[in-house]
């Protein structure tokens, strides 16, 4: 509901301020098209170069395919735009006086010219804007044709790319042919076989060296063993047959080192084939072993010997190795190297032979025929959306800084009561517009009034009506006048007491006398027929009388409660006009008086904070708010007052009036 009613609150500013949108949307409107008219035309023409793929593609390596020829795309824009084109194009074309061009330049084609792909890399379009038509579509051409020359020096391959590679496969093929002499040669001076038939037959003495120590190395550990065998035994037990046999087989691989695993002789015969003791033996096996260690040096020495001679031999072997691997490799690679730019100059030969230029020109530029800008439609369109957007910020910035009530619903979001009428501005002598001119819009609206408040409880539970204004110049009294017309007419005993004792006035909008009045009736107690008719039927009048010198303790009294009660059993409703709130304190103490208070606001004069103030002062004392009326709105066609307000001719009004059902009579 708050947003609706947020709607139709921002629907009613622009309703309100119509004139100021509609002001600035036509001003933005002319301004533009008057721009657009004085502005010189510019025409824009358009070439389009395409990138073709090569009949040939080339190929350095045969390991590595090319599966796919994929150019730097994003380049060629670059490229269009660099100072090489532009100057070439510079120099090819020369524009026409029509163009306005002061001082032709790289700079000045740099700011009409455009390039892009448009989303397809195999194509470049190149956009030209000039303020004559003919020199747009010639710079296009030009420039479509430099750039393709010039993609076509850089990436197609030409004669002297031919002869490049024509040198570079020369220059491969020598070092080939040298990379073949210098291996020829080494290997004719290669002495490797000799000296692997020198190192094989050292490192055969070497191995014969190291089986003699180890056969050597067992004897020792056999005799080792045989002594300690022997000196176990007693000292004058003779030799056994088996220690003998032990001995003589020691003895024998001693001479031939030939054993190369320890013996133990078994025999079971004590017998002995010599006649040495076995102090002896010990002592024959001690000398044995002193001659075998003596022989273990010796071979020791030999092989030691053997070992500078076998290591340099080792290095000579491999510095040969070396020098032949290193060869080798600079022949394959001389070979590998010759190879490749032999296929890439017969690629190039055939690739310039075949190659008409990967870059084209698919498409020269057309003379425009209608100019690029200004669009002078869509320009004032959009400058009147503009107008109007800057036109609607202008009306809200005015409606923020607006402190005035004006509308319904500021009179709801403000005061919390509702709006029961609208009532139009009225001249100086149409102040009781519901008789001089029953059929008036100002009239209908005050029969909308009293419906409304009827709607709201008057003549029913409220029988007394306060009718008081914000300030001094809201209209109360005329409201209050109208108001009891209309429901007098409506078929209500309407009374109206003018309880303004300040500055009264009901007698003189009703032509009566004013004497007496509300205030000798205070005064006194009694009215004593100081009621008087007037020319409407049902309609009373009780005037204020003389200005009192003391309103407040007049009407803060039981006097006038009294004559209050004793009107409202006479009549269906009295009226009661009062002072404005926030001038004086006569209203807040009438409105402790009666059954509801009527609140009428001049529209668009009356201060949002003097409202609240004066709708609060009553609230404070205890008043009964039934609405508020907004009155002098203003009577444009399509305001609120004009919607509210206005139903049509007289008998469709007559028809509306009919539809209030008199009051009953009273008993």
């Amino acid at each position: 509901m708050e947003e609706q009613l947020d709607i139709r609150r921002y629907l009613t500013m622009i309703g309100r301020w119509w004139w100021l949108i509609a002001g600035c949307a036509a001003l933005a409107a002319v301004s533009a098209f008057v721009i657009s008219s004085i502005i010189p035309p510019t025409y824009e023409a358009s070439a389009v170069v395409i990138i073709t793929e090569p009949q040939y593609q080339m190929q350095f390596d045969p390991r590595f395919t090319v599966e796919e020829w994929a150019p730097a795309y994003k380049a060629f824009p670059t490229l269009a735009e660099s100072d090489g084109v532009l100057g070439r194009v510079v120099e090819t074309y020369t524009p026409s006086p029509a163009a306005r061009i002061e001082d032709w330049s790289i700079e000045e084609l740099a700011e009409m010219v455009e390039s892009s792909s448009e989303g397809d890399p195999s194509l470049v379009v190149l956009k030209v804007s000039s303020r004559s038509p003919e020199d747009a579509a010639g710079i296009a051409s030009a420039w479509a044709q430099a750039l393709v020359d010039q993609g076509n020096r850089i990436y197609a391959v030409s004669e002297d790319d031919v002869a490049f590679f024509e040198a570079q496969a020369a220059q491969a093929k020598a070092a080939l042919d040298d990379a073949d002499a210098d291996l020829v040669a080494f290997q004719g001076q290669n002495q490797a076989n000799i000296l692997q038939a020198e190192l094989s037959s050292l490192l055969r003495f070497q191995t014969d060296y190291l089986a003699d120590q180890r056969a050597i190395t067992y004897l020792l550990q056999d005799i080792e063993a045989l002594r300690g065998q022997l000196a176990r035994q007693p000292a004058d037990r003779p030799s056994s047959l088996s220690d003998d046999l032990t001995m003589l087989f020691l003895q024998i691989k001693a001479f031939n080192a030939s054993a190369s695993a320890p013996i133990q002789l078994q025999v079971n015969s004590t017998e002995s084939l010599s006649s040495r003791s076995l102090s002896e033996q010990i002592a024959f096996l001690d000398d044995l072993a002193d001659v075998l260690e003596t022989k273990a040096k010796e071979i020791a020495s030999q092989a030691a010997a053997l070992e500078p001679e076998i290591l340099a031999l080792q290095r000579q072997l491999q510095e040969i190795q070396l020098e032949q691997s290193r060869l080798e490799r600079a022949r394959s690679l001389a070979y590998e190297t010759y190879m490749a730019l032999a296929r890439k100059l017969e690629e190039a030969r055939i690739t310039a032979q075949g190659n008409d230029g990967m870059l084209q020109v698919g498409s020269r530029a057309a003379v425009p025929v209608e100019p690029a800008s200004p669009h002078r439609a869509v320009n004032t369109a959009l400058a009147c959306m503009v107008g109007g957007l800057l036109g609607v910020g202008a009306a809200l910035l005015f409606e923020y800084l607006d402190d005035k009530v004006r509308t319904p619903e500021d009179v709801d979001r403000h005061l919390g009561i509702k709006t029961l009428g609208a009532i139009g501005r009225l001249a100086g002598d149409e102040a009781l517009v519901t008789l001089a001119e029953p059929l008036s819009p100002a009239s209908e609206a005050f029969r909308t009034l009293s419906t409304n408040v009827r709607c709201a409880g008057v003549g029913d539970s409220v029988r007394t009506l306060l009718v008081t204004g914000v300030g001094s110049a809201d209209g109360k009294t005329t409201t209050a006048a109208n108001l009891a017309v209309a429901l007098a007419q409506a078929g209500l005993v309407v009374t109206v007491v003018d309880a303004d004792l300040r500055r009264p006035r009901q007698h003189r909008l009703f032509g009566l006398d004013a004497q007496g009045g509300l205030a000798r009736s205070l005064a006194e107690g009694g009215m004593d027929g100081r009621l008087q008719p007037s020319q409407v039927e049902r309609l009373s009048i009780l005037p204020a009388g003389e200005r009192a010198s003391n309103p407040p303790q007049l009407l803060n009294s039981q006097h006038l409660r009294d004559i209050l009660d004793d009107l409202a059993r006479k009549a269906d409703v009295v009226i009661v006009d009062s002072p404005p709130v926030l001038a004086v304190t006569d209203a807040a103490i009438l409105a402790q008086a009666v059954d509801g208070v009527l609140l009428v606001i001049d529209a668009g004069e009356t201060a949002q904070d003097a409202a609240r103030q004066a709708a609060e002062s009553l609230q404070q004392v205890g008043a009964h708010l039934v609405g508020a009326v907004l009155n002098k709105v203003p009577t444009r066609r399509g305001g609120y007052y004009d919607r509210q307000g206005y139903y049509g001719d007289g008998d469709e009004k007559q028809n509306r009036r009919a539809q209030v059902a008199p009051a009953p009579e009273r008993q």
